[in-house]
């Protein structure tokens, strides 16, 4: 599933409002070993518009596997 965490936590703030807590956080760096900063950036931003405007998991799916090289897709 694409998208799963933003779902999860707009759901849970309908009912449930919360702060975010400024703290770090550590995230993997592998879609920007074979992508630059850019077309991560972009691609996440076009998947997050399609996300908004209806579109299947498969159609965001099939749309960021397009969008990025990752050897695991």
């Amino acid at each position: 599933m694409i998208m799963e965490d933003y779902d999860l936590i707009e759901r849970i703030q309908q009912q449930h409002p919360f702060k975010i807590i400024p703290k770090e956080v550590t995230v993997s760096a592998r879609k920007y070993e074979h992508n630059n900063y850019l077309r991560v950036q972009l691609a996440n931003f076009i998947v997050f518009m399609m996300y908004f405007w209806g579109c299947s998991q498969e159609k965001l799916l099939k749309t960021y596997k397009q969008l990025l090289y990752h050897p695991k897709f």
